[in-house]
């Protein structure tokens, strides 16, 4: 299936997905660079496709632990949620404070995505309810 807009983007022909390309900028001296988000792929439940987005959504103040779900060949979200909240420090630059998926997998047959991310938390997003719920 073809990468919906907001999604991960796919590596330029002969990059290795997170490898550094030769055309990425320069990181001046001092200042805070976190790495690429982890590639998590996106799972396709019947004709529903869902998958992390990457940037800001429309009605959200953050941009990172977001949940987008495509219904067939749309290039269009269906819809989206916040798997869990990210909370910005004003002093800290804002891209180094974002809490990617690491991993996101189908939960049996049910319509459930049991969803961890970078800090080792692990959610559950009830994909009827469009609901999330962290996992003690």
């Amino acid at each position: 299936m073809s990468e919906k807009p907001g999604a991960e983007p796919a590596a330029k022909p002969g990059v290795k997905p997170g490898a550094a390309s030769d055309d990425a900028a320069p990181t001046p001296a001092g200042a805070a660079k976190r790495p690429p988000p982890p590639r998590v792929p996106a799972v396709t439940i019947g004709d529903t496709t869902y998958q992390q987005m990457l940037g800001s959504a429309g009605g959200f103040d953050q941009s990172s632990g977001l949940l987008v779900a495509y219904v067939g060949d749309a290039t269009v979200p269906d819809w989206t949620i916040a798997v869990y909240e990210v909370t910005y420090q004003p002093n800290l630059e804002r891209d180094v404070q974002e809490v990617f998926f690491t991993s996101m997998t189908q939960r049996g047959s049910e319509s459930v995505l049991v969803i961890e991310n970078e800090r080792g938390a692990v959610y559950e997003v009830d994909l009827d309810a469009r609901t999330s719920t962290k996992v003690e």
